[in-house]
């Protein structure tokens, strides 16, 4: 049996604690409301209109939808478009609040190993979750530490789900509007494995460990591609800009056939393996393995590198929305 998010225990908790830091884990802010915003342009208006219902009952509506809203949005008519493109923020905006954030439902570890020795050698002694089905027993240790593909399987198994009350499928709604942008990521797909430095079964996290002079590490600088908090409008400009590149645009739509979550996680994988992490960056790890106490120099990511990731993520972007679609259209119907 499923092990519901408990609404009320949510609500109270959330009335009694103020707003902490917010980080953001799978794409900035700017990505997942790009990601949200080409979605809600290929629903139909009462899909739209009966998903916005139903977030309108969410039980962190007034703190982190009404109480964040802009004066100008409010009762207007992008009030909607607005509330639907935060909800795929809401399961970020809400990691510092355990039990109610799952931090492993943003990402799978599939492993990266460095040289075939490492794979040798380790790829029957790390356990990462990789797994594509719900765990059974769904007990609740099994359901805080489920993987990205898991939890977006058992939100949609929920919101087809008649004893779901409106709360929780509102609930529900955030973390697919979200993990399906997460997934999309490459880094989130991947974990970078190697016997002296990276050797548990979350490797390098990702790139999180991996540090650059472009910003903070790896995985922030793919996160970020898609830039931070930006206005509704500047979100629907980015969008139109995206769409008006026939490339992708054509990836997007030949996407949008291809539902496997699976496949999804495979293509953010070999686009981790055959390019997110460059050559410079696995000759850096390399060079410095022979003494794991050792830290890594930070890399310094070629122009030409930075200018194609940017294309890859408006790609991936753009996949994700027009798949997040489809995705709401069967659990909506």
């Amino acid at each position: 049996m499923c092990i519901r998010i408990k609404v009320l225990a949510l609500a109270l908790f959330l009335s009694h604690y103020s707003l902490f830091s917010e980080r953001v884990c799978g794409w900035g802010p700017g990505g997942h409301r790009v990601v949200a915003n080409l979605a809600y342009d290929r629903l139909d208006p009462a899909v739209r209109s009966k998903i916005v219902e139903c977030l309108r009952q969410h039980p962190d509506f007034k703190k982190r939808f009404a109480g964040k809203m802009p004066d100008d949005i409010a009762e207007g008519p992008d009030e909607d478009r607005w509330i639907f493109l935060q909800a795929a923020i809401w399961p970020d905006l809400v990691r510092p609040f355990p039990p109610f954030h799952h931090g492993s439902w943003h990402f799978m570890n599939i492993p990266f190993f460095l040289t075939p020795h490492d794979q040798a050698a380790l790829q029957d002694v790390i356990k990462p979750n990789v797994s594509l089905t719900i765990p059974h027993p769904l007990t609740p240790a099994a359901h805080e530490h489920m993987n990205c593909a898991q939890a977006l399987k058992l939100c949609l198994q929920e919101l087809n789900d008649s004893h779901t009350t409106e709360g929780e499928k509102a609930i529900c709604y955030c973390w697919v509007l979200h993990i399906v942008g997460d997934i999309h990521q490459p880094l989130h797909s991947t974990g970078l494995v190697t016997r002296g430095r990276f050797n548990t079964a979350e490797g390098d996290r990702g790139g999180n460990s991996i540090k650059i002079k472009q910003g903070k590490n790896l995985h922030s600088f793919w996160d970020g591609l898609l830039g931070g908090d930006q206005t509704l409008n500047s979100i629907r400009q980015r969008s139109a800009a995206i769409l008006g590149s026939d490339k992708l645009k054509q990836a997007a739509e030949k996407a949008s056939s291809q539902l496997a979550i699976e496949v999804w996680l495979q293509e953010s994988n070999a686009m981790a393996k055959n390019f997110a992490y460059d050559k410079l960056v696995l000759d850096e790890v390399a060079a410095r393995e022979a003494d794991a106490m050792q830290p890594l120099q930070k890399v310094d990511l070629p122009v030409e590198y930075r200018k194609e990731a940017g294309r890859l993520a408006q790609q991936r972007v753009a996949e994700a929305g027009y798949r997040l679609a489809e995705v709401l259209k069967q659990v909506s119907d």
